[in-house]
Parts: structure tokens; sequence; C-alpha cells
């Protein structure tokens, strides 16, 4: 077996690999969302708008987060976060009619 370098390298490729596998989950999350979302919006017509507006949303999301973390740390806004998603439906919708 191949023994595992320790160099200065080994955390940024190991944060490089973990982020590009929770990218891969979140599209799969959102893929299986894609026929709820389609049908809310109205029609397959609008499907590019699904991926166009989750990647923009979550490009300026992600540093005012960091901004939040690095002025209040990290239990309060972890905290704030989940008390703002409490609301939040946790059973699917009944269809209407």
């Amino acid at each position: 077996m191949a023994a595992i370098r320790h160099d200065r390298r080994t955390p940024a490729l190991f944060a490089l690999v973990l982020s590009m596998a929770l990218v891969a989950v979140d599209t799969t999350i959102v893929a299986a969302a894609v026929p709820q979302v389609v049908a809310d919006l109205g029609g397959f017509s609008l499907i590019g708008w699904v991926f166009s507006v989750q990647m923009p949303a979550r490009t300026v999301t992600i540093p005012v987060y960091g901004k939040l973390v690095g002025l209040y740390g990290r239990k309060p806004v972890l905290l704030f976060g989940r008390a703002a998603c409490l609301p939040a439906p946790t059973r699917p919708r009944s269809p209407p009619g």
C-alpha cells in the first residue's frame, strides 16, 4: 500500500476534493427537486431558470455568511439559520384540487 504524503498541499487538496463532493451532492438534490419546481413555475420552458438562479444566489450568500461568522462567530450564525428555517413546511404539500 502506498504511503500518504504529508506536505503542506495535502490540506488544500483535501478541501478541494471535499468542496467538489459537496457541490455534487447539492446538484443531486436540486436535480431531484426540479420536476416540482418546474411544475410550480408553470412549464418546462423555464427549467433553465432553476439552475441560473441557484448559482448566483449561492455565490452571493457565501461571502455574506463568511462575514457574519467573522463578526458574530459560528454558533450564533448557525442558530439563527436554524431558527429562520423553523417555519418552513416539513411535509410535502397536498396537490391542489
